[in-house]
């Protein structure tokens, strides 16, 4: 309605009539024509695909085409969507120079809800039980063509569809997309990182989908290693394994750093391969990292830690980084024993971190966890088969 009647008073005001109003009105006739459109062409990218899904239920192959196209208009929606930040909110401006560090599963990732290959599936959890889970999560944002295996059934059954947490879709209305530097520790791969990306398949991997939204409309935080140079001559080579980013130096650290479990059980065997607890170890790295290749020094009250582990937010009480535990609203318990303790490793967000939670970083307390006992202490039980 709102709309029609502003098309209305901008016909009315096509006479020879100069005022702020009529400036105003118009620039806001041009903003809801343009949502109207990329609304419409939405909508016909999800008509297509239901055509898709039809056909693929029916025996025929999928249009690879045009789940491409869609992936894209889905992109488009999410970064189009940043338009309306405040860039005069004073509130959320963080001491700089900042660096923002993130999780990647069940942080800047949600829990996955369908599969990746037609006729795609819903992915089906337990819903009785201290694993019971309830996947919805709105504000989140499939990416169609990227994979991702971690933690849905297990690490080697099928794939199923990368899913973005609300923070990364709408990176820009953070502190963080706006004001920082950011940087990846990542407990293990980042899906596809390792892969060569085969030419006629057409599928992104999981770390280009971060790449992309860590780089919208932010030139001047953009990752170094994303452009090509004599340093980085593929332009996409922005990840190193824990165990080696610990003897390299400055000039061959990268942003992300993955594979820190292994690192964490090297440090300390009774850890295991899936602790990040030891995450801590490496912000050096990435402040050292940001400091050769953009010139920067990082103070280390300007860092900022992101992930959905309590255990791995627990390690950096006693430093002067700031640290907070996320995706708190929801949380499951994965794959638990039938018997004997929770692991704390497998409590788990079930969406990701929201913007409001990164944002409240500025204001809350240096270290917050939520994932507590009574005495404050990570309890691997806490949340679970609570839908």
């Amino acid at each position: 309605l709102l709309y029609d009647v502003i098309r209305t008073v901008k016909a009315i005001m096509g006479l020879s009539v100069c005022c702020p109003c009529v400036f105003a009105v118009l620039s806001l006739v041009s903003f809801c024509e343009h949502i109207q459109a990329a609304g419409e062409d939405l909508d016909q990218a999800f008509r297509e695909e239901d055509d898709c899904q039809h056909d693929a239920a029916s025996g025929q192959d999928c249009s690879l085409e045009m789940l491409q196209r869609r992936s894209l208009k889905l992109q488009a929606a999410a970064t189009e969507s940043i338009a309306g930040v405040n860039e005069d909110d004073s509130k959320l401006e963080p001491s700089l120079p900042c660096l923002c560090i993130f999780d990647t599963d069940r942080t800047l990732t949600a829990i996955q809800d369908h599969f990746l290959d037609p006729p795609y599936h819903h992915v089906k959890y337990p819903q009785k039980g201290v694993n019971a889970v309830n996947p919805s999560c709105p504000g989140t944002l499939s990416a169609a063509l990227t994979a991702d295996s971690a933690y849905p059934m297990n690490f080697s059954g099928p794939n199923t569809t990368m899913r973005l947490a609300d923070l990364i879709v709408n990176f820009q209305k953070s502190f963080c997309g706006k004001h920082c530097y950011r940087g990846i520790l990542s407990v293990g791969t980042i899906g596809g990182q390792k892969l060569k990306l085969a030419q006629d398949s057409g599928y992104f991997r999981m770390v280009n989908e971060l790449q992309f939204y860590f780089h919208a409309r932010s030139d001047n935080l953009s990752l170094p290693c994303s452009h090509k140079n004599k340093n980085t001559p593929l332009g996409k080579e922005c990840s190193i394994n824990a165990v080696d980013a610990l003897t390299v130096g400055p000039e061959d650290l990268k942003p992300f750093i993955i594979n820190i479990g292994a690192a964490c059980e090297k440090k300390d065997p009774s850890l295991g391969k899936f602790s990040g607890a030891c995450k801590v170890d490496f912000v050096q790295n990435l402040t050292a990292y940001y400091k050769h290749f953009a010139g920067v020094t990082i103070p280390d009250e300007h860092v900022y830690f992101f992930d959905d582990a309590c255990v791995n937010v627990a390690g950096f009480k006693g430093t002067k980084y700031r640290a907070r535990q996320i995706a708190c609203a929801r949380r499951q318990c994965w794959m638990e024993p039938k018997s004997g303790d929770f692991l704390p490793d497998n409590n788990l967000g079930v969406c990701g971190a929201t913007v409001d939670e990164v944002n409240d970083a500025l204001s809350g307390p240096p270290h917050y966890l939520c994932t507590v006992d009574s005495e404050g202490k990570c309890d691997p039980a806490f949340g679970c088969g609570q839908t």
